[in-house]
């Protein structure tokens, strides 16, 4: 029997190495199959597209295993039967202690172990935001042939900066981001050669794992400032690619879906596969509006987070796409601020009786996606000590021990779930020291050296479902992990230091907490800077202090700053302290605030108060238990045992690695710092009414100083996160059931605005050059809004002499924002003034290439009359009320009032036209005398408030002639086949000045193609329905591509 089972155990070793031997050839034979196609004349394509008509034969001959389909994804299984998946998973960060991300230090085997642990914990997908090393992608491979009934799935990221000047359109930028796109789709199918670049991995790419990749994920998060910029200088709404199409677009969303065709094709073409792809999107860049959020002062330092929007709704696949498009989007629950000021999200109670803004946002967002898979490929929450940013309902940015943030995280995974979301991939797997966040980077210094040292002050820092920790203490006062510990009878302090923290551990015999209290005093650097008199001394201390920690009892203890060298900023009200220790005996010492949460006010005015955090307050407990991770101290009252510690920024430590110590300098840019020896200690103990019981030393002060490092130690730990997202994503088997139902016939509605409207607002201004120039114009180019402005008389015309307020360059100025132009008559017309009125018209008419066909005319004008001095006038308005001559029940005045509550419930609750004129911009509200006075801040609250109410904001004349087709025109159709004719038929005597009509189709199918309208293409009917733009008169045609 045991010759059997050796022969047995030979045979397996045999088979095992035949197996291996295999793999290796053809590990060979793809490796000579590999070829470096490197572009290297720029004003060659990076690969020849083929023909429209070809490349569609070859998409319906395309393989793909995943699609993105309504709200969820499929995977194709083994049995060749799509099955519904909802994804749950992690993103991956690699950059180790003391690495940088760019350094790509792991080795096959670290990612193996990694990729084991992350299916362990019942996860089917990971995230990159960059293309890794070529050991990443065959350790996915590996794993996923061991782990065949729990792959890991992979959701590849295309990294890019931004460009430059600002201008995604830029033709060098455009082609390097084509070319990491093409690199990251040969090298998922194992045909890549990277050449070494610095910051880039590199390597031979043969492994293909293209069967495991769910989806591909263009970009970043883009910031909303330069995605303004490329709006204002492309002038871009439309896209038709042979897979993408894009409509009623702005110039970023088509450059995105640009990017996106670009990406489908290249594959299609290439590898005859396709694959799901997105861009990456976030809560600034969300399609929806929200008036909580507005920056209310030039001196914040923030994005606008409500100002662009990038809507998936207006991307639609064509019929070559067989895998689909889906939305990504980044989202915490604590930023921005909208996500937990707008009572929408904060106040309604959730069905498990709870308030819960994560879950109401995320309803909003994926109302607003319906149709679409929605992933949200970032959420988490970090177990750092410092907290950059406070919640109403817990949900903050740190401050969580490592038991809340993962009790909290299950929330979070369970909202997503919940709400109908199509996965959920948290946010991170591993702590990432290099990670700055913008409350306490600026105390980081130098910046280079954020990665050799962990800032446990910094929430970015933390958020990992893995600790990457360099503590050498557990503190709970047993000094058991104290290799350096002095012992004995008497007063005992020790002290030691690692990347995290400084540590002290006392022996205090003598100390009773019912009859003392204890103060432990830092001087960090200079012994003659700093505070030298303290409360409880006779005579001033010979080392300044900056630092003073005081005991009270277990219930209360704080770490306080030297007055002068507190780091408290709020520019709000121009609190900016020196940052540097200042000689000083003035006695105070103050609580360690920053400020997390600044003070808000609303669009409409409510306002949200700032809220500090003290980084100072000491946490009592036992650090070992999740409950109390970031315990600070604890006392051992029997053994008289103190055991503390301080992160290193919260003794303004900029980089313990190097010793060194915040000094600003004023007078220079940059945040300076000192190399300092180490620190002076010193204990005191006082009785209860702060009466010197004893010093410690007697003499003198206790002198500590630690060992720089260039290679941090540290090691890995599951936090209780894992444990809470293991059993959470267990739970999270099947996708929930549909329970929307879908349109049950077919139906066009014509709509009375041009889009989801619910009322218009007409602009007019009547101001100086000056304010047009410097106020108006930007406000029209920032808002994507258009505007009238009044042509009038100049103070220095006379009858003789008749001059305008306009010239050549403000008229293009004014035309190239989208503008418009009404002529105002004065009350008395002599022929001299008439005359030149029209000779300027004519001009106005030649300089911007429009004809101007509205007047203004004086409140005693007889309305029933037309002005027949001048031809083709549509409109006629007075400035107290608004007319034209085909309808009688047009405009109301919107009458301007700095009760922007009641004009956002005027707005909703009397939905129509409104005019709003405004004859002067002044800068200070008390110069607002009348109602058509407004300061700059007023427009913009104004702005705002139509726009977020769903208002369209345009001229007097665009709004008129489109009521006027609206009001006049019928929808009639008839079917052929798979094809709709619509037509909006327009009566025999109606006017000859159109604008397109929005009609709103409604439709069990799912993708159309749409020829003869406005804005031609491929819709897809994301929710059942789609919306048309058709010129009045003009047959539309309606093919039904997917039924």
């Amino acid at each position: 029997m045991k010759a059997k089972y050796l022969i047995i155990a030979i045979l397996i070793v045999l088979l095992a190495l035949t197996v291996r031997s295999m793999m290796k050839i053809e590990e060979n034979i793809r490796s000579e199959k590999i070829k470096l196609v490197e572009v290297t004349d720029k004003s060659k394509p990076l690969f020849n597209p083929l023909p429209a008509e070809e490349i569609a034969g070859i998409s319906q001959k395309s393989t793909y295993s995943f699609k993105a389909d309504r709200d969820y994804f499929e995977v194709l299984k083994s049995d060749n039967q799509w099955e519904k998946i909802f994804f749950k998973g992690v993103n991956i960060g690699t950059a180790v202690p003391g690495k940088f991300p760019t350094e790509f230090s792991l080795s096959f085997e670290q990612y193996l172990e990694w990729f084991r642990l992350i299916g362990e914990m019942n996860a089917n997908v990971i995230r990159v935001y960059t293309v890794l090393p070529p050991e990443f992608y065959r350790a996915l491979a590996v794993h996923n042939q061991r782990y065949f009934s729990k792959k890991l799935y992979l959701f590849q990221g295309v990294w890019t900066e931004l460009p430059a000047e600002g201008n995604f359109y830029n033709v060098e930028f455009v082609r390097n981001f084509q070319e990491e796109i093409i690199k990251v789709i040969n090298l998922i199918h194992g045909k890549a050669v990277v050449a070494e670049k610095p910051g880039h991995a590199s390597g031979v790419y043969q492994t293909d794992i293209s069967q495991y990749v769910a989806g591909i994920l263009l970009g970043r998060e883009w910031e909303p400032d330069a995605v303004e910029k490329t709006n204002r200088l492309m002038k871009k709404t439309e896209f038709r690619g042979n897979f993408i199409n894009v409509h009623q677009g702005n110039a970023m969303e088509v450059w995105l879906g640009e990017m996106m065709d670009f990406a489908i094709q290249y594959e299609t073409q290439t590898f005859q596969t396709q694959r799901p792809v997105s861009f990456v999107n976030w809560l600034p860049l969300d399609p929806m509006f929200h008036s909580s959020e507005y920056i209310e002062a030039e001196y914040v330092r923030e994005y606008d987070n409500d100002l662009k929007s990038l809507d998936f709704t207006h991307f639609h696949k064509t019929t070559n796409y067989l895998a689909g498009f889906f939305a990504s989007y980044h989202v915490y629950p604590y930023y921005p601020d909208f996500i937990c000021n707008e009572a929408k999200y904060s106040h309604p109670i959730k069905p498990d009786g709870k308030k819960d803004n994560f879950y109401f946002y995320l309803l909003d967002l994926k109302e607003h996606c319906k149709g679409i898979p929605l992933l949200i490929s970032e959420y988490g929450l970090p177990s750092s000590r410092g907290n950059s940013h406070y919640t109403p309902l817990g949900f903050d940015q740190g401050g969580h021990s490592e038991m809340e943030q993962a009790v909290l995280s299950e929330v979070l995974t369970r909202d997503i779930y919940n709400t109908r979301c199509a996965g959920a991939v948290y946010f991170e797997w591993i702590d990432e020291w290099f990670k700055r966040n913008w409350l306490v980077m600026d105390f980081e210094e130098p910046a280079e050296n954020r990665r050799l040292w962990h800032n446990l002050e910094n929430p970015e820092q933390n958020y990992g479902i893995v600790a990457c920790e360099s503590i050498k203490k557990t503190i709970d006062a047993n000094g058991k992990d104290w290799t350096e510990l002095k012992t004995g009878k008497d007063i005992q302090v020790n002290f030691s230091a690692d990347p995290a923290y400084f540590y002290i551990l006392a022996q205090l015999p003598d100390f009773d907490f019912k009859k003392h209290n204890l103060y432990i005093a830092f001087d960090t650097y200079d012994k003659l800077k700093g505070e030298h008199k303290l409360r409880f001394l006779e005579d001033e201390n010979e080392h300044g202090i900056e630092f003073l920690a005081e005991f009270q009892n277990t219930g209360n203890a704080e770490l306080f700053v030297d007055d002068y060298y507190t780091v408290f900023t709020d520019r709000g009200e121009q609190i900016v302290p020196p940052y540097h220790s200042v000689n000083n005996n003035n006695g105070k010492f103050v609580s360690q605030w920053l400020l997390a949460n600044r003070k808000r006010e609303s669009v409409t005015g409510e306002k949200f108060p700032e809220i500090k955090h003290n980084r100072g307050k000491l946490t009592y407990g036992i650090s070992s238990s999740p409950a109390s991770s970031n315990a600070d101290w604890y006392w051992d009252n029997s053994k008289k045992i103190l055991e503390l510690r301080f992160t290193w920024q919260m003794l303004n430590v900029t980089d313990p690695s190097i010793h060194a110590v915040l000094d600003n300098n004023p007078k220079t840019r940059e945040m300076d710092y000192s190399i300092t020896d180490g620190f002076h200690i010193q204990f005191f103990i006082t009785d209860k009414n702060d009466q010197l019981v004893k010093k410690i030393p007697e003499s003198g002060t206790y002198f500590y100083t630690w060992d720089s490092w260039i290679d941090p130690p540290y090691k890995m730990r599951l936090k209780p996160v894992y444990y809470s997202l293991k059993k959470e994503f267990a739970r999270l088997k099947k996708v929930p059931q549909n329970t929307d139902s879908e349109p049950t016939d077919e139906n066009f509605t014509l709509l009375p605005y041009p889009g989801d409207y619910q009322g218009a607002i007409s602009l007019v201004f009547n101001v100086t050059e000056k304010s047009i120039r410097e106020i108006v114009l930007p406000s029209l180019l920032t808002y994507d809004i258009q505007a009238s402005f009044i042509i009038s008389e100049l103070p220095q015309s006379n009858e003789k002499n008749p001059l305008f307020n306009i010239n050549r360059a403000l008229a293009a100025s004014i035309d190239s924002a989208g503008g418009d132009f009404i002529f105002k008559l004065p009350e008395n017309q002599s022929e001299n003034f008439v005359q030149a009125l029209k000779t300027k018209m004519i001009a106005v008419d030649e300089w911007t290439g429009k004809k101007c066909t509205s007047v203004l005319l004086p409140d005693n004008f007889p309305f029933k009359s037309k002005p027949t001095d001048f031809q083709d006038i549509q409109i006629a308005m007075s400035q107290t009320d608004a007319y034209y001559r085909s309808h009688q029940n047009g405009f109301r005045l919107f009458k301007q009032t700095s009760d922007y509550q009641l004009i956002d419930s005027l707005l909703n609750a009397e939905k129509g036209w409104y005019n709003f004129y405004i004859d002067k911009i002044v800068k200070n509200p008390e110069m607002v005398r009348n109602q058509r006075t407004v300061t700059e801040e007023q427009l913009h609250r104004l702005i705002r408030l139509f726009r977020n109410n769903k208002y369209w904001i345009t001229t007097p004349e665009k709004l008129l002639v489109y009521q006027n087709c609206y009001r006049q025109c019928t929808i009639k159709t008839k079917n052929f086949n798979n094809l709709i004719f619509v037509n909006c038929v327009v009566p025999d005597n109606a006017p000859d000045k159109y604008l397109p009509l929005a009609v709103k189709y409604r439709s069990k199918a799912k993708i159309i193609k749409v020829s003869g309208s406005a804005s031609d293409g491929i819709y897809n009917l994301h929710s059942g329905e789609a919306m048309l733009f058709c010129f009045p008169g003009k047959e539309v045609t309606i093919e039904i591509m997917e039924p």
